[in-house]
């Protein structure tokens, strides 16, 4: 197995913030794509403008979706 998806399957279930305090991440106010710049770190990418893919063994553009826990639907 990659790498990459070994670190992700360790990652399964945890928040950005405790990925945050994983990594040793000094941030209190979390800023728009800060969780993506987290996640970046967690899989060792550094954060770049180019058009190609942030994974390119695999062509994976990594996109970061923060949900946020506010109370029970009904």
């Amino acid at each position: 197995m990659m790498p990459l998806f070994r670190i992700i399957g360790n990652s399964k279930g945890k928040t950005i913030g405790q990925i945050k305090d994983q990594l040793g991440i000094e941030r209190n106010k979390m800023v728009k794509g800060a969780s993506g710049l987290i996640v970046e770190n967690l899989l060792g990418i550094q954060n770049n403008n180019r058009d190609e893919a942030d994974i390119p063994e695999i062509g994976c553009e990594i996109k970061i979706l923060p949900l946020q826990k506010t109370g029970m639907v009904r």
